[in-house]
């Protein structure tokens, strides 16, 4: 799933593991596996949107922007339990090693630069109102 995409916490994946040995005890086929994806994944990823309320929430500044710092310690604290060293490892894949994107702790770093630049997420907002508009 996560190779498509969509990337469900550890407690996800232990659900959705438990859910298929209890209704496919003898292993899952390509097309049920499709279909637990289909029903399972969001339909419109994480918008810029999204990303600014989060930042938004967390951040001390009131302006959004976080240190790198600050983020480290708020991705390690809240949700999946992470070290140290796997969040400087998921920024790392994140940023790459060339020199064009490293990262200081003592940088700050807003929603959309985090949204664009770190995560390359596309922005599903007008996708969305689109919809809403044809509904």
């Amino acid at each position: 799933m996560r190779a498509l995409g969509f990337y469900p916490t550890e407690h996800d994946i232990r659900d959705l593991i438990s859910e298929l040995e209890q209704s496919h005890p003898g292993g899952v086929d390509l097309p049920t596996l499709i279909r637990v994806y289909v029903n399972h994944r969001p339909v419109f990823g994480i918008s810029k949107a999204d990303v600014r309320r989060a930042f938004e929430t967390i951040a001390k500044s009131g302006r959004g922007e976080l240190s790198v710092e600050d983020l480290f310690q708020v991705l390690q604290d809240e949700g999946e339990q992470m070290s140290s060293e796997e969040i400087q490892q998921c920024f790392q894949h994140l940023v790459g090693s060339d020199g064009g994107k490293a990262i200081s702790l003592n940088q700050k770093i807003g929603p959309t630069d985090f949204a664009e630049k770190i995560l390359g997420f596309e922005d599903y907002s007008q996708t969305t109102a689109e919809i809403e508009t044809i509904q």
